[in-house]
Order: C-alpha cells, then sequence, then structure tokens
C-alpha cells in the first residue's frame, strides 16, 4: 500500500516491512575493503528542536555521530559516515579538533532541526572542493519524504545550490545499497505512534568487511523505536525495526522521543527518559529472547541536561535516587535490565562527546 502524503509505504501492520528487512540482509556480503578497523565518535547527545536557534545549541550540541572506517592503523586513510547532523554539531567537531576531511557520506534519519540543522555548514565546507574536481560528492542518504517533503516536513535541500556537491541516494525502508565497501541498510522507525507518519523516519544498519575477513555490524535507532505508552508505560516493541538489528555488535539507542516529549510545557523531561526506557527493555528482551545480544549499547539523544533545564522535580528525584546525571540513570536502569536477561558480557554507556571509540580492529 502506498501512502500518498509521503509516497512511502504505511506501515500500519508490521508483517510486510518486517519480511522486507530481513530478506534486505539474507544475501548481505560487503564488499571487500583494505579496513584495518572502526571506530566511533559522537559529536552530540541531545534532542529537541525549540532551542536550536539559541546559543544553547553551540554548547550541548544536538545529536550527531563520526562514524571512522580507517585503512590504515593511523589517523590517515579510510572513510568516514556521519548519522545526523543537527545543530551545534558542526561547531562541537571543531571545538574537539575532529576532522571531517573523510567524510564520504552522511546518513539523515528524518528532517528535524535536531538532526539536520548543520547539514548545509558540513556541506558548504566540502562544496568548492567537489565543484573543482578534487573529491567525489558527498552521499546523502535518507528516504523519499526527507528529500521531498511531506508529512508535515519541508524539503530538506531548497534551490540547487548543493547540486553537484552531493549525489542524493533515496533509501526507503529495507532498502540496502553499498557504500565504500560497507553494506547500509535502512530500517523502518516510528517517530509517532501514527502509522501515517511512522514512515518518515529511517533507522540504519550498517555493516563492514574488515581486511581480515570479519564483519562489525553496527545499528543505529533513531527517533522512534523505543516508545513506550507514558500513561499505561506498557511496553511497545516494533518489531519491524527492531529485528534487522539482530546480530549487530554495537548498538545506538536514540532515547529522548516521544510523542509527548519534553517540548510539552511543563512536562517534566525525567519522564521522557523514563518513558523511552519501558520501550528500550522491551527491545534488549526481544533480543535477548532471540539470543542475539549485542556486545555494547551507546545511549544518546536524551536527557534533561541537554535542555539546561534542572527543574525542582528532577532535581530531587536524581538527589534520592543517587545519580549525579539523568544519563547516569538512563545507564544504570539499563545495566539492570541486562543483568535481569542474563547478558553478562554486554556494556551499556552514554559515551562522552568527543570520544573516540575503538569499535574493532583487524588482526
Amino acid at each position: 500500500m502506498r501512502n500518498r502524503v509521503t509516497g512511502i509505504r504505511d506501515f500500519q501492520w508490521h508483517e510486510e516491512a518486517l519480511a522486507d528487512n530481513l530478506r534486505a540482509l539474507e544475501d548481505y556480503s560487503p564488499e571487500p575493503k583494505d579496513y584495518r578497523g572502526v571506530s566511533i565518535i559522537f559529536g552530540g547527545h541531545s534532542h529537541g528542536a525549540h532551542f536550536v536557534f539559541s546559543d544553547h545549541a553551540r554548547y550541548v550540541p544536538n545529536t550527531s555521530i563520526l562514524l571512522e572506517i580507517k585503512n590504515k592503523q593511523t589517523e590517515e586513510g579510510g572513510v568516514d559516515f556521519l548519522l545526523d547532523a543537527g545543530a551545534g554539531c558542526f561547531e562541537s567537531y571543531n571545538r574537539l579538533g575532529i576532522s571531517l576531511r573523510n567524510l564520504r557520506a552522511i546518513l539523515i534519519s528524518h528532517n528535524h532541526l535536531d538532526h539536520v540543522d548543520d547539514l548545509r555548514r558540513i556541506l558548504l565546507m566540502f562544496r568548492p572542493e567537489v565543484l573543482r574536481g578534487e573529491r567525489g560528492p558527498i552521499e546523502l542518504i535518507a528516504n523519499g519524504t526527507v528529500f521531498r517533503g511531506g508529512a508535515g516536513y519541508p524539503p530538506l535541500l531548497w534551490g540547487s545550490f548543493f547540486r553537484g556537491a552531493i549525489r542524493k541516494r533515496m533509501l526507503n525502508h529495507g532498502d540496502s545499497v553499498s557504500l565504500f565497501g560497507a553494506r547500509v541498510t535502512s530500517v523502518p522507525s516510528h517517530h509517532v505512534e501514527h502509522p501515517e507518519r511512522s514512515s518518515t523516519t529511517n533507522s540504519y544498519r550498517i555493516d563492514i568487511r574488515l581486511a581480515d575477513g570479519a564483519v562489525h555490524s553496527l545499528g543505529v535507532l533513531c527517533d522512534g523505536p523505543l516508545v513506550g505508552q507514558e500513561k499505561t508505560k506498557r511496553k511497545v516493541v516494533h518489531v519491524d525495526a527492531i529485528a534487522p538489528m539482530e546480530g549487530v555488535n554495537t548498538l545506538v539507542l536514540y532515547l529522548g522521543t516521544t510523542s509527548e516529549g519534553p517540548l510539552v510545557p511543563g512536562h517534566d523531561p525525567i519522564f521522557d527518559t523514563a518513558t523511552c526506557l519501558h520501550g528500550a527493555r522491551a527491545a534488549l528482551e526481544y533480543l535477548a529472547s532471540r539470543e542475539c545480544m549485542p556486545d555494547r549499547i551507546f545511549l544518546t539523544h536524551f536527557g534533561a541536561e541537554t535542555y539546561d533545564i534542572r527543574s525542582a522535580k528532577l532535581s530531587q528525584f536524581l538527589e534520592n535516587s543517587g545519580y549525579t546525571t539523568e544519563f547516569d540513570y538512563a545507564a544504570d536502569q539499563l545495566d539492570r535490565t541486562l543483568r535481569e536477561l542474563g547478558a553478562a558480557t554486554t556494556t551499556v554507556a552514554v559515551p562522552r562527546i568527543g570520544e573516540r571509540i575503538t569499535l574493532m580492529e583487524a588482526l
């Protein structure tokens, strides 16, 4: 069935989407490359577009993840992928001294400012070199709604200014593409619980084969799959989003994403995290039932601290619970869930912004 607004499948019933995604992974075979290692850097953790126009976004950048795939065991060579480019991330990378010189592809989850606001600034950096023929265009990956607009989203790029500087690749749910030897698969996400809008967001799975034949799989569950029912605390598992993550080595969870999140006036951000933790627990329970837990889990895209909001209720909650920040609270809660599930070898953490974390190195 086609949705006239978005031009993307309607996922009211998820069986067809799940089958499509699993078929896309069945014949996976990444191209052999002389890659020696994979590392990841978080350029920002915060979420919510209501403050991206303020100076605060410069110091607490929105979510952005840099995936580095190295040709050598040095800082030289290789290719980098960027997952989302929220407000403040470009300045964050600059302040941290993290170079984007090897950037070859940008993967966008959806067209909200806390995911795309710095995209133009990044593309402007590369546009002159591309137009002079000194490097190839940036591969820009997103679903059709991001490029065309629709379902309440404007088109991502207006006019023709970036024409020639980017190569747009429309990757709808279940689609896969080979990029620089890595296999990128689009997975449906559910930013809100209404089916006619849930198809406007991509999650991603990226599989990379290193020089010794080992494959590292990274799953990034973007806004939506972890939403729980806030009023009933009912756990919700969007199987079409979670199932393609079976077998990944590293799983990134965007936590701060509910239809009744902190953007609602008077809403305490702690409940946003608590709500999504219900969904995160359900996702981990599903993966545990399939006996395919990841080696490590990273949490991002959440936290009251990212809003510079410390309500009395939140401060009191953290103090009474013995936590310094909401990040500590979320990581500890999911760590307890992992222990309850018997996943003793899986770790969970909120990485420090700018920290380079090695995911895998070739032998």
